[in-house]
């Protein structure tokens, strides 16, 4: 099956799968396997090829994501019967996503990043400015793999791509902010205060931090980064988090913790979305056995179009699979040793490369990724709502980094 025919599979599979978790009312638990399974049978792929992929999509979702967002959700249940509501404010949840996807996974940072957001809005905002930072901005690992397989001067990468990862959130924001003009979504299902919950995800959050500088090739801090690799596992981060939630409630309210009711509403809270988010995972890794996104990317990467065939290239992966990481390292490997062809074979052609393919993983974010479902389930929104948004501002925030990027290599290739 050639993948054209697979990609236009893919479109009928997610054309199916929003009426039938907004229309007919199906949980997405259901859906998204009726689905993966649907695509996975129309593209010719094997039964057990489809279990195992499966499985091993939802666990490699569900590792990461798991434990921190049952932390996050145990701290806004906490937080609440202590009396703190929300009184955050949206541009707040931002920037603290953006900090969050300087971090070694976005999975994890989303995890906690539930904690500090009051609603839609601030969730989808959130997640943009995250997944740009984490595109874009040295140390994340994404930025770092492309770079290194880029041979691409770090010094650079960060001098232009901390500028464009603000303009890149900022789109989103904007983009976002229009459309929820107005008040029209409903509550999200986490209560988060501001200032309090990200003191509590402070030690988390730095540890992600640490954990991706201690990733960095080069080593900058030695052995150390083994301990710290260690203590950024999902079990420690959740530990930190959940100890200072206590420690807080106590101190504001003897009795937020009297009874195991906070934690049974977290667990009620972030259970189902641990499940949609790691079936999710499964039907991107289905999507994934085609091998019809590194075929496409290959025909995308033409070096007639510059420091557009790096971007193309990585969107086309990250929209077919969902996995903004797949995305980075397929078209890294594609774009190498086409470089001198590109006409970004210099210092700063490099860096522009990897720039492009780190803003170009980050669109389009829809059902095949988990993140999507975290933010669509924890902020109510129906599928049809949440493409709108997080969908459509993914490609928005992706389309306007390119723009910045294309007119800086005007200026200095």
């Amino acid at each position: 099956m050639s993948p054209l025919l697979q990609a236009a599979l893919l479109l009928a599979a997610v054309v199916v799968l929003v009426p039938l978790v907004d229309r007919w009312r199906l949980h997405p638990a259901l859906a998204l396997p009726l689905v993966s399974i649907g695509y996975g049978l129309a593209a010719d792929a094997t039964i057990g090829g489809m279990g195992w992929a499966v499985g091993a999509g939802v666990a490699h979702a569900v590792d990461p994501l798991g434990l921190p967002l049952l932390a996050g959700a145990l701290i806004a249940v906490l937080l609440r019967r202590a009396g703190r509501g929300a009184m955050g404010r949206d541009g707040a949840v931002a920037a603290t996503g953006f900090a969050l996807g300087a971090g070694a996974t976005t999975a994890a940072g989303l995890g906690f990043l539930a904690a500090t957001a009051s609603g839609p809005r601030a969730l989808v905002a959130g997640l943009l400015a995250m997944t740009a930072c984490h595109g874009l901005v040295i140390p994340s690992p994404d930025a770092v793999t492309v770079a290194t397989i880029l041979d691409a001067s770090t010094t650079r990468v960060v001098a232009l791509g901390l500028p464009v990862a603000v303009i890149m959130a900022a789109a989103g924001w904007f983009y976002v902010a229009r459309l929820t003009r107005g008040g029209g979504d409903s509550g999200s299902t986490v209560v988060a205060p501001s200032r309090y919950a990200l003191a509590m995800i402070a030690v988390p959050a730095a540890l992600l931090l640490a954990q991706s500088v201690a990733q960095h090739p080069a080593a900058p801090i030695g052995q150390a980064g083994e301990h710290l690799n260690a203590l950024a596992r999902p079990v420690f981060l959740a530990a930190f988090a959940i100890a200072a939630a206590v420690a807080l409630a106590r101190w504001w309210n003897r009795r937020a913790l009297a009874d195991g009711a906070g934690v049974a509403d977290a667990v009620a809270v972030a259970a189902p979305v641990i499940l949609v988010a790691g079936l999710a995972g499964g039907f991107g890794r289905v999507l994934g056995e085609t091998g019809m996104g590194e075929l496409l990317a290959e025909t995308a990467v033409d070096p007639r179009l510059g420091l557009l065939a790096p971007f193309i290239g990585a969107a086309i992966v990250k929209t077919l699979y969902g996995s903004s990481l797949t995305a980075v390292l397929t078209t890294a490997g594609l774009v190498e040793p086409l470089l001198p062809a590109l006409g970004l074979d210099g210092a700063d052609g490099r860096a522009l490369a990897t720039l492009a393919i780190g803003a170009g993983a980050t669109a389009v974010c829809h059902v095949n990724d988990p993140l999507f479902w975290v933010v669509a389930s924890l902020g109510r929104m129906r599928t049809a709502r949440a493409l709108l948004l997080i969908g459509g501002g993914s490609a928005a925030q992706a389309l306007a980094a390119l723009a910045a990027l294309l007119l800086i290599g005007v200026v200095v290739l």
